[in-house]
């Protein structure tokens, strides 16, 4: 095509007013390469078109094919969840009646913390022990 261009303005520019009919021809062979690559990149953008529209189909399914993926993850999740509130609304329930539950539930549970009190203490007595052998050695 640059070289039909270049030949076209040879002629026109080179040989002013002389029209032997070689400008036409060369301009008619102009046209004609431009519709060549016209009817070319048709052909490519149809090929591009149709080409787009089977990813995006292709990518649709996939889509479709991922929700409905996450949808039964979110739907167990959901329900484990709903056990687990069922388990600690139990336990709750239960501390609570314990509680409720008279003198010796209250008894039981001061002796639970009097004895998680008093290895605290033994433990932290070792602890202080132990820092002050460290400076020591």
């Amino acid at each position: 095509m640059k070289d039909l261009v270049w030949k076209l303005g040879y002629t026109q520019g080179y040989h002013y007013g002389a029209h032997d009919g070689r400008d036409a021809e060369i301009m008619h062979e102009l046209k004609l390469k431009k519709q060549s690559y016209q009817d070319k990149i048709a052909v490519v953008r149809a090929w591009m078109d149709t080409h787009i529209e089977e990813v995006q189909a292709g990518g649709d399914v996939a889509a479709a094919a991922s929700q409905a993926e996450i949808d039964a993850l979110q739907e167990v999740l959901r329900q484990e969840m709903e056990a687990a509130i069922v388990v600690g609304r139990e336990a709750l329930e239960a501390a609570i009646a314990i509680n409720e539950g008279g003198d010796e539930a209250v008894v039981a549970r001061e002796a639970l913390l009097a004895y998680i009190a008093e290895r605290q203490a033994v433990w932290d007595s070792k602890a202080a022990q132990e820092e002050a052998n460290a400076k020591w050695q």
